[in-house]
């Protein structure tokens, strides 16, 4: 993969954790905190977000991407949005496991399938 579709699919994956709602702010200040590992404070939401998905580790660490999976295993077997749950996109995923880069790319082609379907 590219540092592009990296960035990108990170990017994604970001605005499907919502972790904008994670964002400390006073005033004019936005920060946000990955203990002990990074810290990052900016002037706008915006430039905090865009610095969570250059450190994101979603592509690389399952640490990182077990929540997701978890995410997307709620919403596939939710019985509240018939348009959006379907189990066979979790049992795809699962199916690349323990492969790391096949697994991001089926959660990124996930949210990409979800986000149309959920803005249909």
């Amino acid at each position: 993969m590219t540092k592009e579709e990296i960035f990108e699919g990170n990017k994604l994956i970001v605005q499907f954790m919502e972790v904008d709602k994670k964002i400390l702010s006073a005033g004019y200040i936005h920060s946000w905190s990955d203990p002990p590992f990074y810290y990052t404070i900016e002037n706008s939401k915006e430039k905090v977000i865009h610095n969570i998905i250059k450190y994101s580790k979603y592509h690389s660490s399952y640490d990182w991407l077990m929540p997701v999976l978890r995410k997307i295993l709620d919403i596939t077997f939710s019985d509240e949005d018939k348009e959006t749950s379907d189990s066979s996109y979790f049992y795809d995923i699962r199916d690349c496991l323990p492969d790391i880069d096949n697994t991001y790319r089926a959660i990124v082609d996930f949210i990409k399938l979800y986000n149309t379907k959920k803005d249909a």
